[in-house]
C-alpha cells in the first residue's frame, strides 16, 4: 500500500515539474515583444539625458548597444515574473484536478471496506475525467476552427473535413477566374437598360417580383424538398453523371473552396461527399437569384424616385435621414448576422449537412428575432421614404410579406427537425394542472369559443352591444369618457383583487363565494378574458368614430400610409401576444401563479422573453397606437397613450412586486435587448480606446526616432568640433 503511495506521489512531482518547464517555455516565447512595450512606455526626459552624455563620452556605436542589452535585461526579468504568474494562474485548475484525483485515488485504497465511500469516490472521479474530456473536446472543435476548418456530418452519419469557402467578394471581384454562375449573376446590370424605356415604371416592378417569387417560391420550394427528400442533392448526382455538365459543376465547387498548393484538385473532389458539392453548385444558383433580386430592386426603386420639392427643407432634410437611417439598420443588421452564421447557414448548408461548430448568437441575434427577415428588410422602407413613391412602399411590403412566408413554411420547420424546438413552458406543470381541473378550453378573447357556453355568448352579446355605438349620433366625448372608465375601473380592480390575491390565496376565493379554488380561478379567467375583451372593443369603435375617410384619390393614396403603418402595428400586437402566450402558457396568461401555490413555477426566458423582460408594456399596446394612426385622430392618439401609461402603472404596481416575491434572484434585470446594446457600445468604446492606444505609441515612436536622430546629428557636430580642437 505505502509503496503505491509513494509512486502517486512521485508522479504527481513529475507532472508539476514538466507544468513548470512549460511555463518557462512560454516565458521565453513572450518576453521579446512584453520587453519591448516596456522600453517604449518608459522613455522619458531623464533617460534620453543620460543617453546624450553617454553617446558623447563614448563616441562608439558598440558601447550603446552593449547599454541597451542591459537595459533589456533588467525589463526580461521583470516581465519573466509577471509573465511566470499568468501563465501559474491559468495552470491552476489543471493541477487542482489532479491533485483532487491523487487525493480521491489514495482515498480508495484506504476504504477498501467501505462500499459507501467508494461509491461517493468514484463518482466524484467520473466527474472530474467527464470535465477533462470535455476540455478536451472544446480544445479539438477550437482547433478545427484555427487550422483546418470545421468537421463536417452528413444525413448518413459520415463525418468528413470541411473545406475553407472563398468568399463571395473575392470570387466576384476576379473576372478571369469566373464561372457560369458568375456571369449569370453580371447580367443583372441588363436591368439599367429598362429604366430608359417609357414604360419602365410598368415593367421594373414585374421584374423585381418576378426574381423576388423566384426566391421566395422557387428556392423555398427546392429548399423544402431538400430538408424532407434531399431533392437537390439527387438533382446534382443526377446531373453530375452527364459529363460536360460534370465539368461546369467542378468548376463551381472549386471556384467555392481554397485549394492548397500542394493538394491535387481532383483527388479533393472525389474525397468530398455529394451532399457538400450539391450544396457548393445551389450556392451559385442563390447566388444568381439573389443577385438579380437585389439589382432589380435598385432598379425598380430608381425608375420611381422623386426629386424633393424644397418646399419644407427640414421635412426633407428628416425624411431623407430616416430612410438613410433604415438602410444603414439594415447593412449593420446583415453584417452582424453573417459575423455568426457565416456563409454555411447564409446559404442554407444545413438542409444539405450539418457541421460542428460553436455559435454565439449574440448583439443583433439578442436584439430583434429573425434579424436577417425583420430589421435586416427595414432598407425597404428606407427606400420608399426616400424615393417618396407609394408604389415602392406597397410592392417593398408586398416582397417583406413573401420572405415572411419563406421563414414560416421553410425555415422553421428545418430549424424544428433540426435542432429541436425551443422549450418555450413548463409543459408538465400545464398537463398537471389540466388533469386537476384548473385549466381548460378556457376562451381568449375569441379562441376557444363555443356557443354552448353561455359566458362565452354573454360576451358577445357585450361586444356586439359596443359596436352597435358606433352607428348612434353620439358626441365624441362619451367615446373617450366610456374608453377611459373602462381602462381605469378594470386596471384597478383587477390590480385590487391580484395585489391581495399574492398575498393571500384564498383572497377571491372567499370573495366569489364558489365551492371550491378550482371554480374560483374559472370564474377569475373568465372576468379577466370579458375585461381585456371590452377594453380593446370600446377602443376601437372610439378610433372609428374619429375616423376620416378621403374623397379624393391622392388622398386615398395618401391615407393608405396611415392604415399601412397601423396593420404593421396591430400585426406586431398580434404577434407578440401570441408569443407572449407561447411562453407563458394558459397558466401564465392568467396569472396562475397569484392563485395557484401547489405548483413549482418557472421563468422561461424564451419567445419574445428572449428581447423583452415586460413585451405588454412595449409591444402590447401597439395595437391602440395602429387603430390612432388609421383614424388620423389626436384625440384616439390620446387615448392609447393613456392605456400605455395604465399598463405601466400596472406592472410596476401589481406584477413586480409579485414576481419579486416569488421568483426573487432569478428575475433578469436587464432585457435581452438592453444586455446587447450595452455589449456593443462596450465594444465599441474598447475599439477607439484601442486605436487611440496604437496612436498615441505611434506618435511616441515617432518623437523617439526624431530625437534620436537629432541626438545622432548634435553628437556628430560635437566630434567634429572636438577633431578641430585636438588639430
Amino acid at each position: 500500500m505505502e509503496e503505491i503511495l509513494e509512486e502517486k506521489n512521485e508522479e504527481e512531482i513529475m507532472e508539476k515539474e514538466d507544468l513548470e518547464s512549460d511555463n518557462d517555455s512560454l516565458i521565453d516565447v513572450n518576453v521579446g515583444d512584453k520587453s519591448i512595450k516596456e522600453g517604449i512606455q518608459k522613455d522619458d526626459d531623464d533617460d534620453n539625458e543620460e543617453e546624450n552624455e553617454e553617446e558623447v563620452e563614448n563616441k562608439d556605436d558598440e558601447d550603446n548597444e552593449e547599454e541597451d542589452e542591459e537595459v533589456v535585461d533588467n525589463k526580461e526579468e521583470e516581465i519573466k515574473k509577471v509573465v511566470e504568474n499568468e501563465v501559474i494562474d491559468l495552470n491552476v485548475e489543471k493541477i487542482d484536478e489532479d491533485e483532487k484525483e491523487t487525493k480521491l485515488t489514495q482515498r480508495k485504497l484506504r476504504n477498501n471496506n467501505d462500499n459507501d465511500e467508494d461509491n461517493e469516490i468514484e463518482e466524484e472521479m467520473m466527474e472530474i475525467n467527464f470535465k477533462k474530456k470535455e476540455k478536451i473536446k472544446i480544445e479539438e472543435i477550437q482547433g478545427e476552427e484555427n487550422e483546418e476548418g470545421y468537421r463536417g456530418k452528413t444525413n448518413n452519419g459520415k463525418y468528413f473535413k470541411v473545406p475553407k469557402r472563398q468568399e463571395a467578394v473575392k470570387i466576384f471581384t476576379n473576372p478571369l477566374n469566373w464561372t457560369i454562375t458568375e456571369w449569370l449573376q453580371a447580367t443583372l446590370v441588363f436591368n439599367v437598360v429598362f429604366l430608359f424605356l417609357p414604360n419602365s415604371q410598368i415593367i421594373l416592378p414585374f421584374i423585381f417580383l418576378f426574381w423576388r417569387f423566384c426566391y421566395n417560391v422557387g428556392l423555398g420550394y427546392l429548399l423544402k424538398k431538400q430538408s424532407e427528400t434531399s431533392l437537390v442533392t439527387q438533382i446534382y448526382e443526377a446531373l453530375s453523371k452527364i459529363p460536360e455538365i460534370n465539368k461546369i459543376l467542378n468548376r463551381v465547387i472549386k471556384s467555392c473552396i481554397i485549394i492548397e498548393k500542394d493538394q491535387d484538385e481532383e483527388e479533393l473532389l472525389n474525397e468530398l461527399p455529394v451532399e457538400f458539392k450539391a450544396w457548393c453548385s445551389f450556392r451559385g444558383f442563390i447566388d444568381i437569384i439573389l443577385g438579380h433580386d437585389v439589382g432589380s430592386y435598385i432598379c425598380f426603386c430608381l425608375a420611381f424616385i422623386q426629386c424633393p420639392s424644397f418646399d419644407n427643407i427640414m421635412y426633407d432634410v428628416f425624411l431623407y435621414l430616416v430612410g438613410i437611417g433604415l438602410i444603414v439598420l439594415t447593412l449593420w443588421a446583415k453584417m452582424d448576422a453573417y459575423r455568426v452564421v457565416k456563409d454555411f447557414a447564409w446559404y442554407w448548408g444545413d438542409f444539405f449537412f450539418l457541421i460542428e461548430q460553436n455559435l454565439t448568437f449574440d448583439r443583433v441575434f439578442a436584439m430583434f428575432p429573425h434579424p436577417m427577415y425583420t430589421v435586416g428588410y427595414s432598407a425597404f422602407y428606407g427606400t420608399a421614404i426616400i424615393c417618396r413613391s407609394y408604389t415602392v412602399l406597397y410592392v417593398s411590403i408586398i416582397a417583406h410579406a413573401l420572405q415572411f412566408i419563406f421563414l414560416i413554411f421553410v425555415e422553421n420547420p428545418h430549424i424544428e427537425k433540426t435542432y429541436g424546438g425551443e422549450i418555450a413552458r413548463d409543459y408538465e406543470a400545464e398537463k398537471v394542472l389540466t388533469e386537476s381541473g384548473y385549466l381548460r378550453r378556457d376562451l381568449i378573447l375569441f379562441k376557444n369559443f363555443s356557443i354552448f357556453r353561455s359566458s362565452d355568448l354573454f360576451m358577445v352579446i357585450i361586444v356586439i352591444n359596443f359596436f352597435l355605438q358606433f352607428f348612434y349620433n353620439l358626441p365624441g366625448w362619451f367615446y373617450i369618457m366610456q374608453c377611459l372608465v373602462w381602462k381605469i375601473s378594470t386596471s384597478a380592480s383587477l390590480g385590487y383583487i391580484l395585489i391581495n390575491q399574492s398575498k393571500d390565496k384564498d383572497f377571491f376565493y372567499n370573495i366569489s363565494y364558489t365551492k371550491n379554488k378550482i371554480d374560483t380561478f374559472e370564474n377569475w379567467k373568465r372576468v379577466l378574458n370579458c375585461f381585456m375583451t371590452i377594453n380593446w372593443a370600446v377602443f376601437i369603435v372610439c378610433s372609428l368614430h374619429y375616423m376620416t375617410f378621403p374623397t379624393d384619390l391622392y388622398g386615398f393614396y395618401n391615407w393608405m400610409v396611415y392604415v399601412v403603418i397601423g396593420l404593421l402595428l396591430i400585426a406586431l400586437n398580434i404577434w407578440s401576444a401570441v408569443s407572449q402566450y407561447d411562453t407563458l402558457g394558459s397558466f401564465g396568461w392568467f396569472y396562475g401563479d397569484f392563485f395557484i401555490d401547489n405548483i413549482a413555477s418557472k421563468l422561461y426566458y424564451t419567445g419574445i422573453y428572449r428581447y423583452l423582460n415586460n413585451p405588454e408594456l412595449v409591444t402590447g399596446c401597439a395595437g391602440y397606437f395602429g387603430f390612432a394612426i388609421m383614424s388620423r385622430s389626436w384625440e384616439s392618439f390620446a387615448i392609447a397613450l393613456t392605456y400605455q401609461i395604465i399598463t405601466f402603472l400596472f406592472q410596476e404596481i401589481v406584477e413586480k412586486p409579485h414576481m419579486a416575491r416569488l421568483y426573487g434572484d432569478k428575475v433578469r434585470e436587464k432585457s435581452g435587448i438592453a444586455t446587447a446594446f450595452q455589449e456593443i457600445l462596450k465594444e465599441s468604446v474598447n475599439r477607439s480606446n484601442n486605436e487611440k492606444f496604437k496612436s498615441q505609441i505611434s506618435k511616441i515612436q515617432k518623437k523617439t526616432k526624431k530625437s534620436a536622430s537629432s541626438l545622432l546629428q548634435e553628437a556628430e557636430k560635437l566630434v567634429d568640433i572636438l577633431k578641430h580642437v585636438d588639430h
